[in-house]
């Protein structure tokens, strides 16, 4: 009997050690990186294909565009393109490997929208501008709904909340669609997150600081917007970053007024409405002796179907920290050891995408120069 109960101990303790392996992720950094030889403000990134395109703004609020060639985690810096006209905020989607939508908030707080195509060397073409609403001086929400349409999220000048969408013709002209206002709630601040091509989250920091989730469907065929459900949640947040799994799965990453990161996850019904699946609070950083994770700026992104998130994050000693994140066949998020979390060098800001199933990121340094690296979850 002894005998037996020491190898069903070996047993349970080699199934412990395989579990605990599986659930032990090891985010790195890529050897290959790429640093812009001037200084830049606020940012976006997007990609799609092999190409990511990187929106930043010189100090004069000048806007950059930059394209990468991201094969196997080595970053290539193709071209460049700097527009004639300034923006207080700028955000990008790729629509197609050769197609990218900038949205700006301009300098007279106007909200422009522009299409511009990418050759084979990298080069940008401008191809369409259309002129939108007076918004707020906030960053605005765009993802891409398919290859020739998309969506923004903004703040409007009364303060609520608009999502438009729009196609793009076979002359590259920008045709706006459909608008849907929120006149329901006033919004300091919004993320916008696909879902599918017809469903897409925005995730508002309201007035009060709380978290709201609203689903709106669009139209296959006509691209008319259709409000669901919402979900507001308990407590204050002051940085969101959403990450849709499935076309029902989704993980809100929030800050709370400590600067603690959180995680919500959801599941989506048919409806449109939210299932809270659990909350992770004040996560802390494993190996610290309770130290939690505290952060500045987050970004994250999920790296395809088998669940895995890297959260890209700046903390609030201005360190950069890639946090990995799973989300199982229950729609349960997990917080997973094994974060890249290096002593140096600082940054402030951080933007990213996911490339061949690795993030790419793209991050502020502290003499304003943004340094773009790929990081793989071996």
């Amino acid at each position: 009997m002894k005998s037996f109960t020491s190898i069903f101990s070996l047993f349970c303790f080699a199934i412990l050690c395989f579990a605990t392996a599986k659930l032990n992720a090891q985010v790195n950094q890529m050897s290959s990186s790429y640093t812009t030889s001037v200084e830049f403000e606020n940012g976006a990134t997007s990609g799609l294909g092999s190409t990511v395109v990187v929106a930043v703004q010189r100090p004069t609020l000048q806007v950059r565009l930059s394209s990468f060639n991201v094969n196997n985690g080595v970053v290539t810096h193709k071209s460049g393109l700097d527009l004639t006209t300034s923006a207080n905020k700028v955000n990008v989607a790729m629509l197609t490997g050769t197609m990218v939508a900038l949205a700006q908030i301009s300098t007279t707080n106007k909200l422009v929208v522009s299409i511009y195509d990418i050759s084979a060397n990298g080069s940008f073409t401008h191809k369409n501008t259309w002129n939108g609403p007076t918004v707020k001086d906030e960053k605005p929400g765009i993802v891409r709904l398919t290859n020739g349409s998309f969506a923004t999220a903004t703040v409007l000048g009364s303060g609520y909340l608009r999502i438009s969408t729009y196609t793009v013709n076979g002359n590259n002209i920008i045709v706006k669609q459909d608008d849907d206002d929120d006149n329901t709630t006033t919004v300091q601040a919004v993320d916008l997150a696909r879902m599918s091509s017809t469903r897409i989250v925005a995730g508002e920091r309201i007035a009060n600081d709380q978290m709201k989730l609203i689903t709106f469907d669009v139209n296959e065929t006509t691209n008319v917007i259709s409000r669901r459900g919402d979900r507001l949640l308990s407590g204050s947040v002051k940085k969101i970053s959403m990450v849709s799994t499935a076309n029902n799965r989704l993980v809100a990453f929030s800050t709370d007024n400590n600067d603690r990161l959180d995680a919500a996850a959801f599941e989506l019904t048919n409806s449109g409405s939210y299932v809270l699946k659990n909350k992770l609070e004040d996560i802390i950083k494993p190996n610290s002796n309770g130290q939690y994770f505290t952060i500045r700026a987050l970004d994250g992104q999920s790296l395809g179907t088998n669940g895995k998130i890297l959260l890209s994050s700046i903390r609030t000693s201005e360190q950069l920290s890639v946090i990995p994140f799973t989300v199982n066949s229950s729609g349960l998020v997990s917080h997973n050891t094994g974060d890249y979390s290096p002593n140096a060098p600082f940054y402030t800001r951080t933007y990213s995408t996911v490339i061949g199933g690795k993030l790419v990121a793209a991050h502020r340094q502290m003499d304003n120069k943004y340094h773009i690296r790929c990081y793989n979850w071996n």
